[in-house]
């Protein structure tokens, strides 16, 4: 998507106002809906070519009128009202983009419509979460368009589409290697397959070209899944949204989209956690640096000595990053650092706000205290 449209649409769904609204006085914008509708309430879509269908409409007030996005003329969704829906249950969070045409009136008193053309991988129940629309006014004055949810008062629009999907088609996501150590390469694999399992070999995927994977991923250009209805990619060398199309064609609008995936945007890494002694002696009674390397760098790393069968704790440090030094302190005991030992790095590493993982050590390595 481009800049301005992005920045166009990020700000009509951070509106989420469903009621008349009046800007500044100097722009003398108002803008409100009323009749939503989502009908049928009920559909069937089978197998890899199936599509059913589903109008969305909507009456629409605007001053200004409905128009183009900030000069975006030709971009997908500029001057129309559009719809975004919500999957609700009975599946994965997911949205999809409706774009409504003119069916009566006026751009600035009419009723929209648009068909939704359905398929196998969109099973579950949906709703009409937004309403929105560009007015052809500068995007940088802040008044480029509007958004409502009809969920909310005074349209408090609750009406449902429940998808039944049989015979769906599936996309699995593999990375390779699984798990990468830190630094390392690490390619993804997508892999399409029938209801039944059977490969989706040399089917064609419409590669989108937006982040957001929505309507407005044009789809520039098609790939060919291989013998095993695979295809694949090292990080950041292809576009981001894969669409399973039918018919497949390289604007997504004017087909049935089954499934879209999402480019998977971030590696898979090992927990790593090293060691290494900056010199491998040191004199008893003066700081000995280790050099560390911890990933994820959230957690806490603790340097440790072996004496006996004991592991002793000598220094910890927060985390703030995967590079850190850690010491044998001075205040240490003697008896514990005197001669050669073993060493290692413990680290008690933070998954996510209040869950850890389990804790990982480093190599052991020797230092002599002298």
């Amino acid at each position: 998507m481009r800049p301005r449209l992005i920045a166009i649409v990020t700000a009509l769904l951070a509106v989420g106002a469903g009621m008349l609204v009046t800007a500044a006085p100097a722009s003398a914008s108002a803008y409100a809906i009323d009749s939503p509708s989502l009908s049928p309430s009920t559909t069937t879509v089978t197998g890899l070519t199936g599509t059913a269908l589903a109008t969305v409409s909507v009456h629409v007030t605007s001053t200004p009128a409905v128009d183009i996005c900030g000069g975006e003329a030709n971009l997908i969704g500029s001057g129309h009202v559009n719809a975004t829906l919500l999957r609700t249950s009975g599946g994965t969070a997911d949205y999809v983009d409706v774009v409504l045409n003119l069916a009566s009136g006026t751009s600035s008193d009419g009723m929209w419509s648009g068909t939704w053309r359905i398929g196998a991988g969109r099973g579950g129940t949906w709703q009409i979460a937004r309403i929105w629309w560009c007015n052809g006014q500068d995007a940088m004055s802040g008044d480029d368009g509007h958004t409502v949810d009809p969920r909310l008062a005074p349209t408090s629009y609750t009406g449902t589409l429940t998808v039944t999907a049989t015979a769906a088609p599936r996309v699995t996501v593999t990375r390779i290697p699984r798990i990468a150590a830190y630094g390392a390469s690490q390619s993804v694999r997508l892999t399409y397959a029938s209801s039944t399992g059977a490969p989706l070999a040399g089917h064609l995927v419409t590669l989108g070209d937006d982040t957001a994977c929505g309507f407005y991923s044009t789809g520039s250009r098609l790939a060919k899944l291989d013998s095993h209805g695979s295809i694949g990619w090292r990080f950041g060398s292809l576009s981001p949204c894969i669409f399973l199309t039918q018919p497949v064609t390289a604007t997504i609008t004017s087909s049935t989209t089954i499934i879209t995936q999402n480019y998977p945007g971030s590696r898979s890494y090992y927990r790593t956690v090293t060691g290494r002694a900056v010199s491998p002696t040191f004199t008893v009674g003066t700081d000995a640096r280790v050099k560390t390397l911890v990933y994820p760098g959230t957690g806490v790393a603790t340097l440790q000595v072996l004496t006996g069968r004991t592991w002793h704790s000598i220094t910890s440090k927060t985390l703030s990053g995967s590079l850190l030094n850690l010491y044998v302190r001075a205040g240490v005991r003697a008896s514990w650092v005197t001669g050669p030992h073993y060493y290692r790095v413990l680290a008690q590493l933070a998954k996510s706000q209040g869950d850890w993982l389990a804790p990982t050590t480093s190599s052991t390595f020797t230092m002599t205290g002298l």
